[in-house]
């Protein structure tokens, strides 16, 4: 199934709500880090959120539910190469798109608190032991489905 996954027509209580994160924790990722500025429209007082942002705000919940701050969590998911592209790209039903996103500690001696891949699951054993043994994995595929029921269930 098709969706217009850039259309803005959700509100920030309703994002909040399939998300599964407050309204007050969503604004204050907003204020404080500038979490999706770029993709929200409308006035002061209402903003619209698309699908995909619906999407991100669940992984972000999600992220921080597990042990990532905040800001980390947001640093990945408007990173280039992040959870946004791979998101982007299982809502838009593309071939073979990377679902699971592993979170490793950092080169300490770079200065990195972490490093983060996207991966296929046939590709898990060679991106754990590329890990030095550590990982944290999450499921894009599942964060996505975890919204579209929420959205199913409305109907």
């Amino acid at each position: 199934m098709k969706f217009d996954i850039k259309a803005k027509r959700f509100t920030s209580d309703v994002v909040a709500a399939a998300a599964g994160c407050s309204e007050a924790t969503l604004r204050q990722w907003r204020n404080r880090y500038g979490f999706l500025e770029d993709t929200v429209t409308g006035g002061m007082e209402v903003k619209y959120f698309s699908l995909l942002d619906v999407c991100i705000v669940r992984a972000v919940k999600v992220m921080t539910a597990h042990g990532l701050g905040a800001a980390d969590a947001i640093w990945i998911a408007h990173h280039p190469f992040g959870v946004g592209v791979a998101l982007r790209s299982l809502l838009s039903e593309v071939e073979g798109v990377p679902t699971l996103l592993g979170i490793q500690p950092g080169n300490r001696d770079k200065g990195e608190k972490f490093t983060f891949s996207l991966f296929r699951s046939k590709q898990f054993a060679a991106t754990m032991a590329d890990s030095g043994g550590i990982m944290t994995v999450f499921d894009l595929d599942a964060v996505n489905q975890h919204v579209l029921k929420f959205f199913d269930r409305q109907k």
